[in-house]
């Protein structure tokens, strides 16, 4: 039976006995660890139970937190600038814990909509690509107390996927933009009523 490995735990364990897991109290041997956990993770059993809030957003809340929510350099790269990287680390992962991500409106699409793209997944050692899917459902989230909004795309073979777009207004662009590839007139009231602004 594959172990879990919980992700909120072992930062807690981090925390609290960092004399013992890391080299120093830094934020880049902290990063490092976290590489390093995560390369096990894929070469072994271990199930990575990434927690609620799901601990993979909270470089996108940071980059919201900073109002440079585009940037997808990940959690290090908004930390470095603090006066103590590796203490923010935790008094904001504390911050970010206190939210759960809340649906602002949820669309169910008919027919299902086939995506443009394809996404690839880990499958051992080797990036596979995944097969165009189609979309079945559609909801826009947020984590707030800021825009700090997410796409969660429901594909028809039960997969559900997170977008980060940042703010509401992205997400409405990214649904326009996939309209104008894909070809359908309309997902919904959110797209419909933001296809009469200019592009």
């Amino acid at each position: 039976m594959p172990t879990k490995l919980v992700v909120y735990d072992l930062l807690d364990q981090v925390q609290s006995h960092a004399w013992a897991m890391l080299e120093s109290q830094s934020i880049e041997h902290l990063h490092t660890f976290w590489l390093a956990t995560l390369a096990v993770a894929r070469n072994t059993d271990l199930v990575v139970d990434y927690g609620e809030p799901d601990f993979r957003h909270f470089g996108y809340w940071l980059a919201a937190r900073s109002g440079d929510g585009l940037n997808n350099a990940g959690w290090p790269h908004f930390l470095k600038d603090e006066d103590h990287p590796y203490a923010a680390f935790f008094e904001l992962l504390a911050e970010f814990r206190k939210h759960r991500l809340v649906l602002l409106d949820t669309m169910q699409l008919s027919p299902p909509l086939p995506v443009p793209w394809t996404t690839k997944r880990m499958t051992g050692d080797a990036l596979v690509e995944v097969p165009k899917q189609s979309i079945q459902s559609l909801s826009l989230a947020n984590y707030g107390p800021f825009e700090s909004c997410y796409l969660i795309l429901g594909y028809t073979s039960g997969e559900v996927e997170h977008r980060w777009v940042w703010t509401e207004a992205r997400a409405v662009e990214f649904l326009r933009d996939t309209l104008a590839y894909s070809g359908p007139t309309t997902w919904g009231t959110l797209v419909a009523t933001a296809s009469s602004e200019p592009r």
